[in-house]
């Protein structure tokens, strides 16, 4: 069997050759494949949806990367380490097929916008360049981004953005986190950033906290009570007292690390003979 692209080839062969070339040059683009197959580019479209659904690729803006090639090299472009990458996939449960969504900043928000469906009726609205940027590769993903003062890290607060996400209502937001007390409640570093968190928040009907990194450091504000989120992923676990809050107010509650633990030892003893 051929491995090049040429004009005439059964639709199956088509994609074989589409994963190979991805193999070789980690991303292809639409016009290019389209051009090089002879085919008109609403075929290789087609081509890039059925082989993302079948898990062997992501579609990005104009073409498509490798699915394993995000878990390898996107910690090296936003610094993301594997516990905010399975953050993010675990979070992807919440995004609906069509609607409206605000992402955080950082890099496990940064994760989940390079993990989003290409979908046409999905709306992100972000104060996050890197999230921005990242969304918009997405080819048929609608991206706002609010504006506002940037920070070194990329993420936009201040008056503009508080006044931007005012006349803003989402369906989903997604917000992280690295501070959390006894009690459940999330903190952020600074009150800028605590406003921004809190009026995305206010504007969401569902939310979804992502607590990651190191979660009993206390930042100067209170911001949301873990209690009051639709579904909180943690990584690693919440502290008993946290976590029995979390349940008693019947919010859906993940621990990755530990769940990742369980599964492990299951596979253990399934091996066993």
């Amino acid at each position: 069997m051929t491995l090049t692209p040429a004009a005439g080839m059964p639709v199956e062969q088509r994609h074989t050759v589409i994963l190979a070339m991805l193999e070789r040059d980690k991303r292809v683009e639409v016009s290019d494949l389209a051009e090089a197959f002879a085919v008109a580019e609403e075929t290789i479209r087609r081509d890039l949806r059925t082989l993302e659904q079948r898990g062997t690729l992501t579609r990005a803006h104009g073409g498509a990367i490798l699915q394993t090639s995000l878990v390898e090299e996107f910690p090296l472009l936003t610094g993301a380490k594997v516990p905010q990458l399975e953050l993010a996939r675990a979070a992807l449960a919440f995004v609906p097929e069509q609607g409206s969504i605000f992402i955080d900043s950082g890099e496990t928000c940064q994760s989940l916008a390079a993990m989003l469906p290409d979908a046409a009726g999905l709306q992100v609205v972000t104060n996050a360049v890197p999230v921005a940027l990242t969304a918009s590769r997405k080819e048929h993903v609608a991206v706002y981004n609010l504006g506002g003062t940037v920070g070194d890290d990329g993420e936009q607060s201040g008056q503009w953005t508080r006044e931007a996400l005012a006349s803003v209502r989402v369906d989903v937001a997604f917000l992280s986190c690295t501070g959390v007390d006894e009690a459940g409640s999330l903190t952020a570093s600074t009150p800028r950033a605590a406003a921004i968190k809190r009026a995305a928040f206010d504007a969401a009907t569902t939310r979804v906290a992502l607590v990651h990194g190191d979660q009993p450091a206390q930042g100067l504000v209170t911001f949301a009570q873990l209690s009051d989120f639709t579904a909180v992923f943690a990584d690693p676990p919440l502290s008993r007292a946290a976590e029995t809050a979390v349940r008693e107010a019947g919010v859906d509650y993940r621990a990755l690390e530990a769940q990742a633990g369980a599964e492990q030892t299951q596979k253990q003893e399934e091996a066993q003979p």
